[in-house]
């Protein structure tokens, strides 16, 4: 039985010690801006191999709803997607909208609240492994399913699981989990040390859609300029970020607080300063648009933006989501840009990757059947739209 912890920094060391490339995401730095103040909402634990050694980790939250939407199983269960109607046959669409319809009310009362093992806005499961037998990751789900039981959990769940990972994905099989494709994490590679090398990897049509929309962006007296976290000890700065932020998240249906967006930054300020690149964009001294992004030794992370009508309406998503992060991270030395999910024809559009996630999801044993049947129509959905982008 593997010690659990509710504070990742009780376990930050061992934890640490488990991704030698340091990558930002799987940091403890990054977990813990996401901690909150409620009392035991987290469980952190490390498996150790006979010698000691860390080899292995798991990170588990308790989701009841008032999380962002796509931590949440039973929302993502709930959701279909915008595009749908456009890339998916009619009759997929239709019969995923009439179970989620039919299931949404048991499913809110039977899964929650829920136990879900992930990293918060890394869109990767919450297990770090450098160990590859099936036992030690029977025992890093065997934490979930202690914290489900002692937090009275409805439901587990295990977010964001690569596609790739077929021994993850027979483990959890076993367990009796049902599965789902749920989105893709999207990655950029950066070519070269220019965003002459970037433009060069295109045809001539979409190359000239490029320059045309760099140059509207130039002209319309927005101004851009990298900072760093210095940003985030403006309190101006912070509180425009975060109405921004939240302004832009209500286009997509989450409904936070400006007040939860200016909070976040503080932690962000707090916990991630090292690797916080701000591009900011401003008109006549006047905050139009921002990006929070990360670096770590490989990659360059956009993780927050928002902009004004009139940025927008000047290609500021364009510009200062893909094109200006390319270009800098072409000059540091950077591999690649790691974008996120959705908007995929914006990113396959400008030399996106995608990556596909799955979701698992265990419920109580009455619902196995409408969950079965949910989580079947979802992944055809899934699979569709995101085919549709490949393809």
């Amino acid at each position: 039985m593997l010690n659990s912890h509710p504070r990742i920094s009780d376990v930050a060391e061992a934890w640490r010690s488990l991704d030698p490339r340091r990558s930002l995401l799987n940091a403890p730095e990054w977990v813990e801006t996401s901690e909150d103040d409620s009392p035991d909402s987290a469980r952190y634990a490390v498996h150790h191999d006979a010698d000691g050694q860390p080899n292995a980790s798991v990170a588990v939250f308790r989701v009841d709803g008032n999380m962002f939407r796509n931590y949440d199983p039973v929302e993502v269960l709930l959701d279909c997607p915008e595009d749908a109607h456009e890339n998916v046959a009619p009759e997929e669409v239709a019969r995923l909208t009439a179970l989620q319809d039919e299931a949404s009310a048991l499913l809110r009362d039977a899964m929650r609240p829920a136990a879900v093992c992930m990293l918060p806005g890394a869109y990767l499961p919450g297990i770090i492994r450098t160990a590859t037998d099936a036992q030690t990751i029977h025992e890093l789900l065997d934490t979930l399913d202690r914290a489900a039981q002692d937090w009275g959990a409805r439901s587990t769940a295990v977010m964001h699981v690569p596609a790739e990972d077929s021994q993850l994905d027979q483990i959890l099989r076993e367990r009796g989990y049902v599965s789902s494709t749920v989105t893709a994490q999207c990655v950029i590679p950066v070519p070269g040390k220019s965003f002459e090398d970037y433009l060069a990897t295109f045809g001539r049509k979409r190359r000239y859609k490029i320059l045309r929309e760099r140059r509207v962006f130039a002209e319309s007296g927005i101004k851009t300029r990298w900072a760093g976290p210095e940003v985030l000890e403006d309190e101006a700065m912070v509180a425009e970020m975060g109405r921004l932020q939240s302004e832009q998240l209500r286009q997509y249906g989450h409904d936070i607080p400006t007040e939860r967006m200016v909070a976040l930054l503080r932690r962000i300020k707090e916990h991630l300063s090292p690797w916080c690149r701000v591009l900011v964009a401003e008109r006549d001294g006047v905050m139009e648009a921002f990006v929070l992004s990360y670096a770590d030794a490989e990659s360059l992370y956009p993780k927050m933006v928002g902009w004004s009508d009139y940025a927008q309406r000047n290609f500021a998503y364009f510009n200062m989501v893909y094109y200006e992060q390319v270009a800098y991270a072409s000059e540091q030395g950077l591999s690649q840009i790691v974008a996120g999910p959705e908007t995929y024809d914006a990113k396959v559009h400008r030399g996106g990757v995608l990556h596909q996630r799955r979701m698992y999801v265990r419920a109580m044993e009455q619902e196995t059947s409408v969950l079965v049947s949910l989580a079947e129509a979802l992944d055809r959905v899934h699979q569709a739209r995101l085919n549709a982008y490949v393809s």
